[in-house]
Formats: C-alpha cells, sequence, structure tokens
C-alpha cells in the first residue's frame, strides 16, 4: 500500500518548540478501530498515571524495601 492509503494521527505536545510528548499512530488497515483503541488506552493510561502515580511510587518503593 502507498502512504496515501495510510491513516495516521499524531499528539504532540510542544513547549518553546520542544517535544515534551509525542505519540504518533498508524494503520493501513480501512478500519480505524485499532488507533481509536490505542488512543483511548494511552489517555487512560496518563490519566491513570496522573491520578495515582503518587500512590504508584510509593508502594514502589515500599516493595522495594
Amino acid at each position: 500500500m502507498t502512504d496515501q492509503n495510510q491513516k495516521s494521527y499524531e499528539i504532540k505536545i510542544r513547549i518553546l518548540g520542544n517535544e515534551i510528548f509525542a505519540v504518533a499512530l498508524s494503520t493501513t488497515n480501512d478500519s480505524n478501530k485499532w488507533i481509536a483503541i490505542s488512543l483511548v488506552t494511552i489517555f487512560s493510561l496518563l490519566t491513570v498515571l496522573g491520578a495515582y502515580g503518587e500512590k504508584l511510587i510509593s508502594l514502589y518503593k515500599y516493595l522495594l524495601n
């Protein structure tokens, strides 16, 4: 398949021209189902890390001791 048939989405966060966070997803499948699932998964992961990140870090430190 050519690049014209390839569907892709990009999420980028830039501060002063530097990329802090970048995700690029692409598929050659006509269905965007896998890209949608990937975006939901990434959004869910970032939400969980934002909400419970401090507790996860303290749990990890506790398990190492």
